[in-house]
C-alpha cells in the first residue's frame, strides 16, 4: 500500500502545480474547466501543493514536514471560513496572486466556503496522520476525517452532474470549481489508505473505526445531499413566485394602461371638437366611469386647476379639505400640465375614507391648455377586481409605494423569513410601486416536496445500515479469520495428537522394555497391597516366580520389624499428605533368609484423583548393610588412631596461631629495642659531666659561659625528649604484654579444643575488630596498607574472644599480604561491620590478588595453601573455630587481581549445643 499514498501525493500536488501555471499563465482552460463554471482559486492551488506534499511526506516517513504542511493547509482553510462567518477581509485571498476570472465568484480569490472547510478537515487529518506517535488516536481521527473529506468531495461532484448547485457553493458565495472537487476526492483517499495502512501494520487487521467512518461520510453525504435538494426547492419556489410576480405586475399594467386609454379617449374628443357642453360632457363620462370596477367618479379640472365638472355629484371624493392629499393632488395637477403627459398620483386616503388614486389626462387645444380629465380610482376594487382569484392562485400580494403597504391580499399578510418572496417594480405614467409576493402557507405546504424528508430519513438509515453491515462484515472477516486459525490450530493439535499418541505408544514400549530389564526390582502395587506387576530383577532378589508372586501382598514378604513403617508411609501418600517416600527395609526371601533393601514409592492417580496403583522401584543394599557391620567394627578400631591424628593437627594450629601473635611480640621487641638505641639518655651523661667541671663556680657557668646558658634549656627539651621516649616505650611494652597474654590464651584454647568449650565474654564486635588490627598495625604501616572501618550498627555478643580474635588477626594478616602480593600503590584493606537476623557479620575486603574459582572449593582444606611459605593451617583452623562458635566463615572473589571478602558470621549469643570436638 505504500504506493498508492505515494502517486495520490504526486497526482494532488501535480493539479496544484498545474492550477498555479495556469494563472501565471494566463491559461482558462487550466484554471476552469468550463466558461461557465467557477476556477481554481489560487489559494485553493497553493494548498493543493502543500496538502499533496504533505501525503507524500507520510508516506516517506518525514512525519515532522507532514505535521507542518498539513497545519498551513488547515490554518488557510480556517481563515478563509472565519472571513465568510464574520464579513471580513483578512488580506490572504489575494495575497500572493491578483486574479481575473469572476466567475460564481463572491469575493476575488477567496476560495469557496465548501473548499475552505473540506481544506481545514484536510489539514488536521493530515496533522493526525502525522502524529500516529498517539497510536490509536491518531489513526482514528486521521480516518474519520478524510472520510469526511471523500464524502464531501464525492457530493460535490455529483452535484456538478445533477445540477445540484447547494452541493459545491453556499447561497450566493463563491462556488467550488469541479477539478478541485476531484482533487479533494483524491487527497482524501490517500490520507484514508495511509490511516488504513497504519492500522493494519499495528494491528494486523482492518480499522476498527472503518464502521464509524463509514456511516460518518454517509451522514454526512445525506447532509449535504439534503441541504442541495432544498436549495433547489427554494430556486424553485423562488423562480414560481417571480413569475407570479411578473404576471401581477403585467395585469396591474394593463389595467392601468386601460383606465388612462379611456381618459386620453375623452381628452381627443375635446382636442377635435372643441369644449363639449356640460351635458354632453357628463354624458360621455358617464359611459366611460361603467367600464371597470374601482372607478369613483370622472371631473374635469380647469386651466386654474380647479375641480369645476365631477360626475357622478354624488362622488365628489376629491380631496377638498385634506391639505397633505390635497398638495399632492395639486402636485400631480400641475407635473401633467407641465408634463403634457397623463400621469398617476401616489396612492391616497380620499375624503370619505378609503384609498384610492387618481389618473389625470391633459387637454391642449392648438397649443392651449384647457385642463384635465381626471379619473378617480378606488385601489382596493380596482385592484381586486384586476388581480382576480385565479391570478397568482394561493399567493400572498403587497403593492407598496413609498415604503408603505397600500394593498394587501389577504388582509395583513406578511412573509415569514424563510419563505421564498419576489419582488418587482411596477410603473407606469409617473406611478412607482412594488409589487411583493410570496406563496401562502397552503400553498407553501403544497409546494415543499416530502421526497426532501426521504431523502434525509432514508439517508440517516442508510448511514447507519451502511455503518451496521460494515461493521457485521468485519465481524464475519474477523470470525472467518479466526475460524481459519482456528482450523489450523485444530489441524496442528491433531498432527501433534498423532505424534503424541504415537511417542505415548513408542514410550509405552521403552517404559516396558526398561521395567523388564531394568537393573534394579520395580514393580506396580495396587492400594490394598497386591503385586500387580513385577520384573525379572525383583523376582530373581526375592525368589519367587511372577505367578507366586502376584498371588501374595507385599505385606505378606515383609519383615515383621518393617512392616507397621511401610504401611504408615502407604497411608500417607493415599491420603495425599505426602508424595512419595523412601525407606530402607527387609523382604524375606523365599528360601527364608533376610534381604536388605532400598524402597522408593509414589502413586499413581487418575483424572479424577482417585488411587490407581503404587509404582516400586527396590534396590539390593544386602551388601552394602554388611560393610556397613564391618565399618562400625573398624570405627572403633580407627577411633584411637583418629584421636591421636586430631592431637597431632592441634599442635600444629597451635603453633600456626601462635606464630601470628609472635610476629607481632617480634615487631614490639624491635621497635623498643631500636627507641633504646636511639635514646638520648647519653645526653645526660654529658650534662652531668659539665656540671661535674664547675661545680665550684654554678652561678658564673650559668650566667657568662655560652654552654652554661645554653644547658637549662638543653635540660628542659631533654627532660620533654626522654618523657616521650619512656611513654613510646612504656606502650609497646603494654602491646607485647598483650601478645604474650594473647599466646597464653591461643595455648590455653588450643588445649580445650578437645575438653570443649572455652569460657566465653559478652563484648562489643568493633572491639574485637579493633584489637585485632591493633595487632597487624605496624606490619599494616610499614607495609602501607590504608585500613577502612565501616562499622554499622555493633551489638554486643557473647562469644570466646580470644578464638574470634584469632581468627580475626589471621584474616586482617592475610589481607594484607595478598594487597602487598598486588604490587598496587593504593593497598586498601576495608573491615565491615553488619548485623540482622540475630547474627553479626565481620567482612575483611581487600584490593589484592584476589582468588582464582578453581580454589575457591578447596581453601579453607587441612594443609592448603598457595604461599611458598605457607602450611594451609590458618583458613582451616578459622574455619573450624568459627564452626565450633555456632558461626562460618566465607569466601567471595571475582578472581585473581579482583580482590576477596573473607566473612565470619558468629551468632549473636552463645551456641546452645556446640559442634563436638573431634
Amino acid at each position: 500500500m505504500t504506493s498508492v499514498p505515494l502517486v495520490i501525493g504526486m497526482m494532488v500536488m501535480a493539479l496544484g502545480l498545474t492550477v498555479i501555471v495556469g494563472w501565471h499563465a494566463r491559461l482558462p482552460a487550466l484554471i476552469q474547466l468550463h466558461p461557465d463554471f467557477a476556477p481554481m482559486k489560487y489559494n485553493t492551488a497553493l494548498c493543493f501543493l502543500g496538502a499533496g506534499g504533505g501525503v507524500l511526506a507520510i508516506a516517506l516517513r518525514a512525519r515532522r514536514v507532514a505535521l507542518a504542511l498539513g497545519s498551513i493547509v488547515a490554518l488557510v482553510g480556517l481563515l478563509t471560513l472565519a472571513e465568510y462567518a464574520f464579513d471580513s477581509d483578512l488580506g490572504i485571498d489575494q495575497l500572493l496572486f491578483r486574479t481575473y476570472i469572476f466567475t460564481q465568484t463572491s469575493h476575488p480569490g477567496r476560495m469557496s466556503p465548501v473548499a475552505a472547510l473540506i481544506f481545514s478537515l484536510s489539514g488536521l487529518a493530515l496533522i493526525a496522520a502525522g502524529s500516529f506517535h498517539l497510536r490509536g488516536k491518531g489513526r482514528l481521527a486521521s480516518g474519520l476525517l478524510s472520510s469526511l473529506v471523500i464524502a464531501l468531495s464525492s457530493i460535490a461532484i455529483l452535484g456538478y452532474v445533477t445540477g445540484l448547485t447547494g452541493t459545491y457553493g453556499w447561497g450566493l458565495l463563491s462556488r467550488m470549481a469541479l477539478h478541485t472537487a476531484f482533487g479533494f476526492l483524491a487527497l482524501g483517499l490517500g490520507i484514508f489508505v495511509i490511516a488504513w495502512r497504519e492500522e493494519l501494520a499495528t494491528a494486523n487487521r482492518s480499522p476498527r473505526w472503518l464502521p464509524v467512518s463509514t456511516s460518518l461520510a454517509a451522514l454526512c453525504a445525506t447532509i449535504l445531499l439534503w441541504h442541495a435538494l432544498t436549495v433547489r426547492e427554494q430556486e424553485e419556489m423562488q423562480q414560481a413566485a417571480q413569475a407570479n410576480a411578473v404576471s401581477v405586475k403585467n395585469e396591474i399594467l394593463a389595467r392601468l394602461g386601460s383606465e388612462m386609454h379611456s381618459l386620453r379617449h375623452m381628452a381627443r374628443r375635446w382636442e377635435y371638437s372643441g369644449q363639449p357642453t356640460r351635458e354632453a360632457w357628463e354624458a360621455d363620462a358617464i359611459a366611460h366611469i361603467g367600464d371597470s370596477e374601482g372607478d369613483a367618479g370622472i371631473a374635469w379640472v380647469d386651466p386654474e386647476l380647479r375641480v369645476q365638472w365631477v360626475v357622478p355629484q354624488a362622488g365628489i371624493i376629491l380631496a377638498r379639505g385634506n391639505e397633505e392629499a390635497g398638495e399632492e393632488q395639486r402636485k400631480s395637477f400641475e407635473m401633467t400640465r407641465d408634463g403634457r403627459e397623463p400621469r398617476f398620483t401616489r396612492p391616497m386616503d380620499f375624503l370619505h375614507g378609503g384609498t384610492g388614486l387618481l389618473a389625470s389626462m391633459p387637454i391642449y387645444r392648438q397649443e392651449r391648455f384647457e385642463g384635465l380629465i381626471v379619473k378617480i380610482i378606488r385601489l382596493p376594487e380596482f385592484l381586486d377586481a384586476t388581480l382576480g382569484k385565479d391570478l397568482a392562485a394561493g399567493y400572498a400580494i403587497t403593492l407598496s409605494a413609498g415604503g408603505e403597504d397600500f394593498y394587501q391580499r389577504p388582509e395583513g399578510a406578511q412573509p415569514s423569513p424563510e419563505q421564498a418572496v419576489a419582488e418587482v417594480p411596477v410603473g407606469i405614467h409617473g406611478s412607482a410601486w412594488v409589487a411583493r409576493i410570496w406563496p401562502g402557507k397552503e400553498l407553501l405546504a403544497a409546494q415543499r416536496s416530502h421526497y426532501i424528508e426521504a431523502v434525509v430519513i432514508l439517508g440517516v438509515l442508510a448511514s447507519a445500515l451502511l455503518g451496521l453491515s460494515v461493521y457485521l462484515a468485519q465481524g464475519a472477516i474477523t470470525r472467518s479469520q479466526q475460524l481459519a486459525g482456528a482450523n489450523l490450530e485444530l489441524q496442528r493439535e491433531m498432527a501433534e495428537r498423532g505424534r503424541a499418541e504415537q511417542e505415548l505408544q513408542s514410550s509405552e514400549r521403552r517404559f516396558s522394555s526398561a521395567f523388564e530389564h531394568a537393573s534394579i526390582g520395580m514393580a506396580l502395587v495396587s492400594p490394598d497391597g497386591h503385586w500387580l506387576k513385577a520384573n525379572r530383577a525383583l523376582c530373581q532378589l526375592i525368589g519367587y516366580a511372577p505367578q507366586e508372586l502376584y498371588v501374595k501382598t507385599f505385606q505378606d514378604i515383609t519383615h515383621p520389624d518393617d512392616l507397621d513403617a511401610d504401611v504408615g508411609h502407604m497411608r500417607q501418600i493415599l491420603a495425599n499428605e505426602a508424595p512419595s517416600y523412601q525407606m530402607e527395609k527387609r523382604y524375606l526371601h523365599k528360601e527364608g533368609r533376610v534381604v536388605w533393601v532400598l524402597l522408593s514409592v509414589s502413586l499413581v492417580r487418575d483424572g479424577r484423583d482417585q488411587p490407581m496403583h503404587f509404582i516400586s522401584q527396590i534396590q539390593d543394599i544386602t551388601k552394602r548393610k554388611e560393610a556397613e557391620t564391618k565399618l562400625g567394627t573398624m570405627h572403633k578400631e580407627l577411633l584411637e588412631a583418629s584421636r591421636r591424628a586430631g592431637m597431632a593437627e592441634v599442635a600444629t594450629s597451635v603453633l600456626h596461631n601462635v606464630g601470628n601473635v609472635l610476629n607481632s611480640v617480634n615487631v614490639s621487641c624491635s621497635l623498643v629495642a631500636a627507641k633504646v638505641r636511639k635514646s638520648r639518655v647519653g645526653s645526660v651523661a654529658k650534662a652531668a659531666d659539665l656540671l661535674h667541671e664547675h661545680s665550684g663556680d654554678l652561678a658564673a657557668f650559668f650566667t657568662s659561659d655560652p654552654q652554661g646558658k645554653k644547658l637549662p634549656d638543653f635540660l628542659g627539651k631533654l627532660a620533654a625528649r626522654l618523657s616521650e621516649e619512656q611513654s613510646e616505650v612504656i606502650g609497646e611494652l603494654q602491646l607485647l604484654g598483650k601478645n604474650i597474654d594473647h599466646i597464653k590464651n591461643v595455648v590455653a584454647m588450643q588445649q580445650n579444643h578437645a575438653k570443649g568449650s572455652g569460657v566465653t565474654e559478652t563484648v562489643r564486635v568493633t572491639d574485637l575488630v579493633d584489637d585485632s588490627l591493633r595487632m597487624n598495625v605496624d606490619a599494616l604501616l610499614r607495609h602501607q596498607v590504608h585500613v577502612t572501618r565501616d562499622y554499622g550498627e555493633a551489638p554486643e555478643i557473647t562469644v570466646e574472644k580470644h578464638k574470634a580474635v584469632q581468627i580475626l588477626v589471621n584474616l586482617i594478616r592475610n589481607a594484607k599480604q595478598s594487597c602487598d602480593e598486588s604490587g598496587r600503590a593504593d593497598k586498601q584493606v576495608t573491615v565491615r561491620v553488619t548485623n540482622g537476623d540475630d547474627r553479626v557479620r565481620v567482612a575483611v575486603i581487600d584490593n589484592g590478588v584476589g582468588i582464582a574459582r578453581e580454589n575457591m572449593t578447596r581453601i579453607f582444606a587441612h594443609g592448603y595453601t598457595t604461599k611458598p611459605e605457607g602450611h594451609g593451617f590458618g583458613l582451616h583452623s578459622g574455619a573450624l573455630a568459627a564452626r565450633e562458635m555456632g558461626g562460618s566463615l566465607a569466601v567471595h572473589s571475582a578472581g585473581p587481581g579482583a580482590g576477596a571478602t573473607f566473612t565470619l558470621e558468629l551468632p549473636l549469643g552463645p551456641r546452645a549445643n556446640p559442634e563436638p570436638k573431634p
